[in-house]
């Protein structure tokens, strides 16, 4: 085997320090759209337990992870529960230029149903 040319040595050294930065940003990048995903979830669930037991005449400051911290909004369509929660994400690198977010929920309002269309016990 001949041994590299001395033009060629440092060539394996060059392509990883072109290299090594790119694959660091490109799993910086897929970490935070994983975690805005994440964080995303989270709200939607959060709003779908508010509008649960906002149906059912319940506080939802009981439930876990508390109140929002962004905005709640209410709203009562026909027989309806709507939440709207508003967050923004800023940690991470997010905090560079934060990401709001945005779910909704609704829920059959248990309260406006009238007895006769609740199964009876007979």
């Amino acid at each position: 085997m001949l041994s590299p040319s001395p033009g060629e040595t440092g060539a394996i050294t060059a392509e990883w320090v072109i290299t090594l930065p790119a694959l660091v940003m490109v799993a910086a990048l897929l970490t935070s759209g994983l975690g805005a995903g994440v964080a995303m979830q989270r709200l939607q669930a959060k709003a779908s337990d508010y509008a649960r037991v906002l149906s059912l005449g319940g506080d939802p400051s009981g439930l876990p992870g508390g109140s929002p911290q962004g905005s709640m909004e209410l709203s009562y369509p026909p027989e309806l529960v709507c939440v709207r929660l508003s967050d923004e994400l800023d940690t991470g690198l997010w905090a560079l230029s934060p990401l709001p977010l945005e779910a909704s929920a609704c829920a059959l309002d248990t309260a406006v149903r009238p007895a006769a269309d609740f199964p009876s016990d007979e």
